[in-house]
């Protein structure tokens, strides 16, 4: 397979950054995302912050929305560089200067393959070690990226395998949908019994703290339902790139395990030790819940890792109950006059919950169960899937292994 030189710059219809100024948040409006807010597979609106009509038709004009196959990627912070992925569909979104947009010229350049070779890993650390500058804040500036050259198979070879990769991502895009839809019927059947109290309409309530609820019902601060143990505080100079275990941070919680993330390799106490399955939540800065799903790996301080305590309670009524609560944490810690919002020990506290007597939680706890555990299926699926793939990508990108042979195994 022969290979030419390409600067991005003569790939692309526009390398541009988003807005370089920071409208004023609302409460309703239109998304504004910056790096925090991207993922692997597109924009995570839920955690971007709102802007007003006015603001967000302005920066449209300027060029700050994505369009159909534009190549977003990281330019400031931490993860500088980690986070590419082609726009598949237009959003209702604009994006701050963290990040960058490469718009590729399909006539010169396959975009999802341009996509795919971005996020290829040796590319990464080799554009880490060549663009990079600031030691404080990691940074690469747009000429930097205009002139990073690139090297590619004819455009036919590069649809090839974007086709061949292209069906993974489209199983890995399908599984995340699929988990959304689940989590939907999840806390529409959580609510239904836990907060309108659905089935006990016709039933004798009583007046509480928590307003009226069915008779026999109890109150308990969720709290006491569980043990909330917060992630370790290490130390950076104990942190290596090779270590024995991941190190979970809200980067990886959110985009998994990359390039960036550091490795533990001394002792450690078993409860900062997470297994699949495990009910994380974060409660600093970018607040969110998680169901873990990546093997045996370390927590981070600013985690909770979120334990029932002895009794008929489960992990799945843990999860979906912190679910319903996590855009109540979010006012909260944004209400909060601190550098860094969070809630506390006193928010948690403070927190109640109504629960049925036994039996009748046993009931719904047990369909809340089969919910927990098709999502935490898929997410293992595509853990296993996302293996595959990065295995395979710079395998496919270097020629090493045979088109007409892959394609055939995947059956396409």
């Amino acid at each position: 397979m022969t290979f030419d030189s390409y600067k991005l710059e003569d790939l692309c219809e526009k390398i541009t950054d988003g807005s370089h100024q920071s409208p004023k948040s609302v409460d309703e409006g239109y998304p504004m995302a910056s790096v925090k807010d991207l993922t692997p597979f597109g924009i995570d609106l839920d955690s971007c912050r709102l802007i007003s009509s006015e603001d967000y038709t302005k920066l449209v004009q300027q060029g700050c929305r994505p369009e159909v196959n534009d190549i977003l990627i990281a330019k400031d912070g931490n993860s500088c560089l980690e986070t590419v992925m082609v726009q598949r569909e237009e959003q209702e979104v604009v994006l701050l200067s963290s990040v960058a947009i490469l718009r590729p010229n399909p006539s010169k350049v396959d975009p999802k393959y341009l996509s795919l070779y971005l996020s290829d890993k040796r590319v990464i650390k080799d554009m880490k070690e060549r663009l990079v500058s600031g030691s404080a804040i990691p940074r690469v500036i747009l000429k930097a990226f205009r002139e990073y050259e690139v090297n590619l198979p004819p455009i036919q070879i590069q649809k090839k395998i974007s086709s061949i990769l292209g069906a993974i991502d489209e199983k890995l895009e399908l599984n995340i949908l699929m988990n959304q839809k689940l989590e939907e019927m999840a806390m529409i059947l959580y609510k239904h019994w836990f907060i309108d109290f659905g089935p006990f309409q016709e039933g004798e309530f009583l007046e509480t703290e928590l307003g009226l609820i069915p008779k026999d019902w109890k109150i308990h601060s969720i709290y006491d339902l569980a043990d909330y143990i917060n992630g370790k505080a290490f130390k950076t100079k104990d942190l290596n790139e090779q270590g024995k275990l991941p190190v979970i941070k809200i980067a990886e919680l959110k985009s998994g395990l990359s390039s960036n993330t550091k490795y533990y390799s001394e002792s450690y106490q078993v409860k900062h030790e997470i297994n699949n399955g495990d009910v994380l939540f974060a409660w600093s800065a970018s607040l969110g819940v998680y169901l873990w799903s990546k093997d045996k790996a370390l927590l981070n301080q600013h985690i909770f890792k979120v334990q029932p305590k002895e009794g008929n309670i489960g992990k799945p009524f843990i999860y979906f109950m912190l679910k319903s609560l996590i855009k109540k944490f979010v006012q909260i810690a944004a209400s909060r006059a601190t550098t860094m919002g969070h809630i506390t020990k006193e928010h948690i506290v403070n927190e109640k919950v109504a629960l049925p007597p036994h039996e009748i939680f046993e009931e719904i706890q047990d369909d809340l169960n089969e919910y927990y555990k098709l999502i935490l299926s898929n997410l293992k699926e595509t853990e296993q899937l996302t293996k595959i793939r990065d295995n395979l990508l710079p395998k496919l990108l270097s020629g090493e292994i045979d088109l007409v042979q892959v394609k055939e195994v995947l059956d396409l």
